[in-house]
């Protein structure tokens, strides 16, 4: 950096050399832990300390097992049951930083859907449901009941 002052009329100038240390990951910590087969999964991840200049990991699959388990950047994919194992490895100036997580991936239970808004529609009585299952939206369910009044 120049800086430049004038005292009197004189102009006076001064080099200064400012070093930036960027602040290192020391640890990472996968917070993803299970996903359903045949449901993406955005794989998610920590760093500390949480100041850290550059957060960003690259993702890999240690082992897919019988998941049938690919990536796409952070995006893991299955199409069937059992546990994948991936890591993440800090992308910073320190990629000695790598931690290895299993991923369980089970089938949809059917059981678990979570009924999250409701809209009815129009005059003709339909109800429109959406429903979640534990995180994942599935599907957009549309059910058209009719009602009869009488007097």
């Amino acid at each position: 950096i120049m800086i430049i002052s004038g005292v009197g009329g004189a102009e006076v100038r001064t080099k200064k050399t400012i070093t930036i240390t960027p602040v290192l990951p020391t640890a990472i910590a996968i917070s993803s832990s299970a996903a359903i087969s045949g449901v993406d999964l955005s794989l998610a991840h920590t760093t500390t300390p949480a100041r850290v200049s550059d957060p960003s990991v690259s993702w890999a699959i240690v082992s897919a097992g019988a998941t049938g388990a690919t990536l796409a950047g952070n995006v893991l994919s299955t199409s069937a049951v059992g546990t994948v194992r991936v890591s993440a490895t800090s992308t910073a100036a320190n990629p000695d930083i790598t931690v290895i997580k299993d991923i369980s991936v089970n089938n949809v239970p059917s059981e678990d859907v979570l009924i999250t808004s409701h809209n009815v529609v129009g005059d003709g009585f339909s109800l429109e449901l959406k429903s979640e299952l534990i995180k994942q939206i599935i599907c957009l369910i549309c059910l058209s009941f009719s009602f009869y009044f009488s007097v």
